[in-house]
């Protein structure tokens, strides 16, 4: 999905709509120019206070009583990360309303500032990214591998990419892709909106069971 170019401006302004494949309640937004310098999640509704921009987006598409079908918005650089509801309007179509949004804008000159609740605090960084993954892969990911034998780790989170080192009885286990792609990724995806994608950098080779 693209929202198109707006009239007037020197650099025309371009948004393209990416719902997400491994999260369909999830979809980015890519600017042809940055929203912020930084990087800021707004995990509810109650936390947009104080953000022009973020109320905005909250309360699109909302009802009488004041709730809309986002549900969490992750500001970074030029791109904005949005999860709905289940059961509320396709991307196709809340996507219009949130490009409408994002154009008015930036084109009447206005700039992003994080909610009330966030002045002095510091934006998302890798450290704390990398701090979730690990509590997530530790809480509720390696509970389950383990009683298999395994143990999944974060090696390295950078460009939004998660680095994971399997180990154990996942070390070249022939479902250790499944295990990946649809339980682990899914699981941080839901979890972790800065997370663009995960990569395997175990050596399945040397594995007790390795690939066929």
């Amino acid at each position: 999905m693209s929202s198109g170019t707006a009239n007037g401006l020197a650099d025309p302004l371009t948004i393209r709509a990416e719902p997400l494949a491994a999260d369909p309640s999830a979809c980015r937004f890519t600017l042809s120019q940055p929203l912020y310098t930084g990087s800021h999640l707004c995990a509810t509704a109650a936390d947009a206070r104080g953000s022009e921009l973020l109320e905005a987006i909250f309360a699109l598409g909302g009802t009488s009583d004041g709730s809309g079908p986002i549900t969490q918005a992750w500001i970074s650089g030029a791109t904005l990360t949005l999860r709905k509801s289940a059961g509320s309007a396709s991307w196709p179509e809340l996507g219009r309303s949130v490009g409408s949004l994002l154009r008015s804008f930036i084109t009447a000159g206005k700039t992003f500032a994080p909610p009330i609740a966030a002045l002095g605090a510091s934006a998302t960084s890798g450290a704390s990214v990398r701090d979730r993954i690990e509590k997530l892969l530790r809480e509720q990911v390696n509970p389950g591998v383990a009683s298999h034998g395994g143990k999944i780790e974060l090696e390295d989170f950078r460009d939004g990419q998660a680095y994971l080192r399997m180990s154990g009885g996942c070390q070249g286990c022939s479902s250790a892709k499944a295990t990946l792609g649809q339980g682990v990724e899914k699981i941080l995806r839901t979890h972790i909106p800065e997370l663009k994608g995960i990569v395997d950098v175990t050596d399945h080779a040397r594995g007790a069971r390795p690939f066929q």
